[in-house]
Formats: structure tokens, C-alpha cells, sequence
């Protein structure tokens, strides 16, 4: 496999916090947590903390242009450059010696994802942007790979598994795929006895960095076409055939979006979205209101980056110092703080309980220790800082 380095009902979280240079300027993410109960959160899988810092990075301006270029060179070399994880399938031509320029007469290549889009087009590729990871696949394996990955992290009875970030994180140069295959199977998916045969294959060296479950099944398996799915409310490993020929083709998958998300987007922006995905049934829902969507899942992922908050502007006080408001539950505002801070909390996703756990806060020039002083205080929960490494510690367990 080919690796480079480098409805439901929604509820509202609301975090506003400003920074100690602009403490007028309040910032306000508002991201949408979909659950069937508060009990069972349901986050949408292309909103995640770390499919929005993946979403970020493939908005980052693209100042590169390649000329007789190795596909696996470009990949590796802005997978470096944007602080992304890059997983290229087995069966693409990294070999290939492609041509990219931003402004090449056709279309302007002004951001990361429109360069990626480009040079994935000449080995026919696709990108599938998913929680922590951008998959580079087979053009016309993208949508069922989408469509896998969709239905593990809304699943309401194996979301919290899939949604888990990976502990499978990095291996050498020439690391054996089936034992890579094994390892992640015994780490998360004890209950199954044993991954298909496959094809020997020596795998270049890769790292994921906050990559789910799901994310990483889809990167392991489907260069081997294998996928993870829910099947008797268990986790089992079938042939993408198999999963393609239990869904109709082209189906349509469900999410309801608040009004107030939408509400965040420009008519002509949803103008457009519907032109691009004709297929795309939207219908009012009126308790709660908002608009419930049936559409393909990366009719889906489109729709979601226009409610995706633009990349925070850098400043030239790199102090971690907050001043505002602050309204969200737990989980998205642990998401929102390692974002911003780039400390990495353990165990997420939380049980349910504690992630659904609403933090209201109002706060003047705290460093980053005092928020989480005050953030444990109402959450009644503790944690344990060890450099970059939060431990999150839950009373009773």
C-alpha cells in the first residue's frame, strides 16, 4: 500500500472566547452536536475537533508549484509543509511525474485541497478528507470509501469505538502490511478472530497523528478492498463488494442542520451546493427548526465545510491567553482547547455523560492552566498535565 510521510435531534455548543491582544473581538465557534439522545451524541463525522483542524489545513493558502514531480513527493512534501497526515493508497501511481502550477490558464489552484484535487486528477485519484487523516484513493472507490466512513461514526451503538482516536499511530520503512493489518485488529477490534488473508506488501514509512478508528480502518483496509462496518451491532471486517451490494447506489444518507447553521451561510453558497448535487433532497423540519438533509455523503462533506468556521488568524502574541464567553459541552470545548493550545487529551471521546456536560464560563485573561482549573471545577472531573499530554480523570472510574 502506497503511505506517505508526510432525523436526529441537534443541539447548540456556543464557544467564545478572545485572545488577550483582542479581547473585544470575540471569536465564536459554533459547531453543531447531532444525537438521537444526550445519552448517545452523535457528532457529524466531517465536523469532528480533528476533521475541522484537517479541514483548516486543506484551506491553507497553496504557495507551491511543481514541475516533473513525483506524485509521492508533492504528497509528502505538503503533507510536511501543512501539518497534514497524507495516506495514499497501494494501488496509486506514486511513481508518476506530474506538473502543477497555480495559475496553469484553466483554474487557479489558490488552496491546499484545490492543489491536492489537481495532482490527485492526473493518476486518477481523489482526495477523502476524513477525522485527522486525508485519504488519497481511487477515484472510483471515493464515494463507497465516504459512505463506510460516514456510517461507522454515526452509528449510535459502535460510534464511540470508531470515533476513538487510533493507538496504531506510526511504523518504519518497509513494515509488513499484514502485520500491521493484525496489530490494529488486536488493539481495537479484539472481538473479531482474525483479518482476511491478504496480498504480501511492504509498506513505506507513515504516521497518523490524531486519526479515529474509523478514519484509520478506512486508510489499512481499502487498499485491499476490505472495510470496516457495523453488522448485529458488532464491528466485522467484509469485502467493500459485499458492503457495496447491501447499500443502492447512489444512496442518500440523512442529517439534520439547524437553522442558525444555515443561517451562517450565504444563499448563493447553498445556491451552488445544490446546483453541484442535484440528486440532494433538502425538506424544513420544523421541531427543531432547521432543514433535514438527504443527500451523498460527500454531498454531505461539501455542505458541512460552509458551516466549518474560517482557520483562526494567527497573531503575533503566541501567549495562551483568553478573555470571553464560553458555552459548549465538554467534548467540543476539550476539541476546541487542543486545537489552540495543540495538547492532546486522554481518553476521547468521553462517556457520554461527561461529553454532553454543558460548561458555561465567562472568563478575563486566563492563561491556558486556569482554564482547565476552572473547566475540571465545573465538570467535576480532574487532569494531569505531563507536557503536551492531558490525562483526564473521571471520579468513578
Amino acid at each position: 500500500m502506497n503511505a506517505c510521510k508526510k432525523g436526529l435531534t441537534a443541539k447548540r455548543i456556543v464557544i467564545a472566547l478572545a485572545s488577550k491582544l483582542k479581547v473585544s473581538s470575540v471569536l465564536f465557534v459554533a459547531l453543531a452536536l447531532q444525537s438521537a439522545a444526550l445519552a448517545q451524541a452523535v457528532v457529524h463525522p466531517f465536523m469532528t475537533p480533528n476533521a475541522i483542524i484537517t479541514a483548516h489545513a486543506l484551506q491553507s493558502p497553496n504557495e507551491s508549484d511543481f514541475e516533473d514531480t513525483t506524485f509521492e513527493w508533492l504528497l509528502e512534501s505538503t503533507a510536511k509543509e501543512n501539518d497534514l497526515s497524507i495516506w495514499c493508497d497501494r494501488r496509486i501511481s506514486r511513481d508518476k511525474l506530474i506538473t502543477i502550477k497555480r495559475n496553469n490558464g484553466e483554474r487557479s489552484l489558490d488552496t491546499i485541497e484545490q492543489l491536492l484535487s489537481a495532482a490527485c486528477d492526473k493518476v486518477d485519484a481523489a482526495i477523502l478528507p476524513m477525522d485527522g487523516v486525508v485519504a488519497v484513493v481511487p477515484k472510483s472507490k471515493r464515494d463507497l470509501l465516504a459512505t463506510v466512513y460516514w456510517k461507522l461514526l454515526q452509528s449510535k451503538k459502535v460510534g464511540l469505538v470508531a470515533g476513538a482516536i487510533s493507538k496504531q499511530t506510526s511504523w518504519d520503512n518497509g513494515a509488513i502490511a499484514s502485520d500491521l493489518l493484525e496489530q490494529f485488529r488486536s488493539v481495537h477490534l479484539p472481538s473479531i478472530s482474525s483479518i482476511p488473508e491478504v496480498e504480501y506488501d511492504l509498506w513505506p514509512a507513515f504516521k497518523f497523528q490524531k486519526a479515529s478508528v474509523a478514519s484509520v480502518s478506512v486508510c489499512l483496509l481499502s487498499s485491499f478492498d476490505l472495510c470496516l462496518v457495523e453488522s448485529e451491532r458488532e464491528l466485522v471486517i467484509q469485502s467493500l463488494a459485499d458492503f457495496e451490494s447491501s447499500i443502492e447506489r447512489g444512496a442518500l444518507v440523512e442529517w439534520l442542520y439547524e437553522q442558525k447553521e444555515v443561517d451562517r451561510t450565504k444563499d448563493e453558497e447553498r445556491k451552488v451546493w445544490k446546483q453541484r448535487w442535484t440528486d440532494s433532497k433538502v425538506g424544513r423540519s420544523v421541531k427543531p427548526v432547521g432543514f433535514r438533509v438527504n443527500a451523498t455523503v460527500m454531498a454531505h462533506y461539501d455542505f458541512a465545510r460552509l458551516l466549518i468556521p474560517p482557520r483562526p488568524k494567527r497573531t503575533k502574541n503566541n501567549a495562551k491567553v483568553f478573555s470571553g464567553e464560553i458555552r459548549s459541552d465538554l467534548q467540543r470545548l476539550l476539541g476546541w482547547i487542543s486545537n489552540r493550545s495543540q495538547l492532546e487529551f486522554h481518553p476521547l471521546p468521553l462517556p457520554p455523560e461527561y461529553a454532553s456536560k454543558e460548561i458555561r464560563l465567562n472568563v478575563q485573561k486566563v492563561t491556558m492552566e486556569e482554564l482547565l482549573d476552572l473547566v475540571s471545577k465545573q465538570a467535576s472531573i480532574e487532569f494531569k498535565k505531563t507536557g503536551e499530554r492531558v490525562e483526564i480523570i473521571l471520579p468513578d472510574r
